[in-house]
């Protein structure tokens, strides 16, 4: 990894801030070893927290042939998760009491959808109602996002479908208990899907990722149901693993300039951290990318210098002359950085270090979503017919993809402009 991050002149050690990573075992590791930030995927976190409630770990032995069959096709109408971390692994599988009613709403989907005369029944009133034509749409068993799309679309045609049910004689099919469960799976994972789109967007910061995550847990509490509950107390003991505490409170502070945060500081999901810890984070980050040598003991780790430290006795004549000549003291170091933070908070202006600091840490991302759309576009560039290209070739077909892509968007959007004028 450094020898290609050195191909375009980029210094793992001072010029990356962080690396967003998930929390697996090769990677946690992965993260201990490298010179900046470790961030885990929340993310991943979320989606974690979901299978922990919707799904329970069974051996393939216990595969029924029902769960075997092929899904119909998914006909996306909200936004689309397709980059997220969503994928199933074979060996999970729905709880009993969701997969029930799950079941039972895929064979009220299955009812129309396989029957163009049903179907065209329900379409009339749908019409009626919405003025278009919604098709219901049948999950996919091996992404959870799916069942949201599939709960939204059948509770929206609530009343559509137990006016076709009426009308063909097959009203024995419509339960309202159903529907009633469904808008409960809305409410549980219609903020989690909002939370998702938003942290998976470029450009979003830890800050804002924290935003949106205390809406998840606003949003869960306010529900009371009790799948809510659980995912809420999954989420928080995720959530926990990945939070990078002294960074956000030190991105707060850059945010707002001021302490006032710290009065809301809490040992609950979201606490912060105090103001010494806050300063020593903001010097770690700074020597990091400055490279420059730290100076305060308590934050260097031993055995950072070559040479040990000369300590001399206080009130003799080295003593006096070291101090004129030497400015590795804590006056330096500390105190300069916490008279940033001072003069920061009094005028309401970030100071010049701090600015760096901020413009820095904003490029830490809260999810590894754009990897993970990286990888997506490499594996279109190397099939199974093109498995021994090699890594040079394929890099520069990744990044000419990157170039006409960015080309089209600049001539699309200039000649909107030239419309517009």
């Amino acid at each position: 990894m450094k020898s290609a991050l050195n191909e375009f002149g980029i210094d793992l050690s001072a010029d990356i801030v962080a690396s967003t990573h998930d929390g697996a075992s090769m990677m946690l590791k992965y993260g201990r070893l490298i010179t900046c930030h470790s961030q885990l995927c929340l993310i991943h976190a979320i989606h974690l927290a979901v299978t922990k409630v919707f799904y329970k770990k069974l051996p393939s032995q216990f595969v029924h042939e029902s769960e075997e069959e092929e899904d119909e096709n998914l006909e996306w109408s909200e936004g689309e998760l397709s980059d997220v971390e969503n994928e199933i692994s074979p060996d999970l599988f729905l709880n009993e009491t969701i997969n029930e009613k799950l079941q039972q709403a895929r064979k009220l989907v299955k009812f129309f959808n396989r029957s163009p005369v049903k179907n065209a029944t329900l379409q009339k009133f749908v019409i009626e109602s919405h003025k278009t034509e919604l098709k219901l749409i049948l999950d996919i068993k091996t992404r959870w996002n799916s069942i949201l799309a599939m709960a939204k679309r059948l509770v929206r045609l609530e009343s559509c479908i137990e006016k076709s049910l009426t009308e063909l004689n097959d009203s024995h099919l419509f339960d309202s208990s159903l529907f009633r469960f469904l808008q409960q799976l809305i409410d549980c994972l219609q903020p989690v899907e909002e939370a998702i789109l938003y942290i998976g967007r470029k450009n979003v910061t830890l800050l804002e990722a924290e935003g949106a995550l205390k809406f998840v847990f606003s949003s869960l509490q306010k529900s009371k149901h009790q799948i809510s509950l659980d995912l809420s107390d999954a989420l928080e003991d995720e959530i926990s693993k990945r939070r990078s505490k002294d960074v956000v409170s030190l991105m707060k502070f850059l945010q707002t300039k001021a302490w006032d945060f710290l009065k809301f500081n809490t040992n609950g999901l979201f606490p912060y951290s105090s103001k010494s810890q806050i300063y020593r984070t903001a010097l770690e980050f700074y020597h990091q990318l400055t490279g420059e040598v730290q100076l305060e003991d308590d934050i260097l780790s031993s055995g950072e210098f070559e040479e040990p430290i000369q300590q001399t006795e206080p009130g003799s004549l080295k003593h006096f002359i070291d101090e004129e000549m030497s400015f590795k003291s804590e006056a330096t170091s500390n105190f300069d950085m916490k008279s940033e933070f001072t003069l920061s908070s009094t005028n309401k202006c970030l100071t010049s270090k701090l600015e760096f600091l901020n413009d820095a840490l904003s490029t830490i991302q809260p999810s590894s979503i754009s990897s993970e759309r990286a990888f997506s576009v490499a594996s279109s560039f190397m099939p199974k017919d093109r498995n021994r290209m090699g890594h040079e070739l394929h890099g520069a077909l990744i990044f000419l993809r990157e170039y006409f892509h960015k080309k089209e968007k600049e001539a699309t959007d200039n000649s909107k402009m030239i419309r517009i004028e």
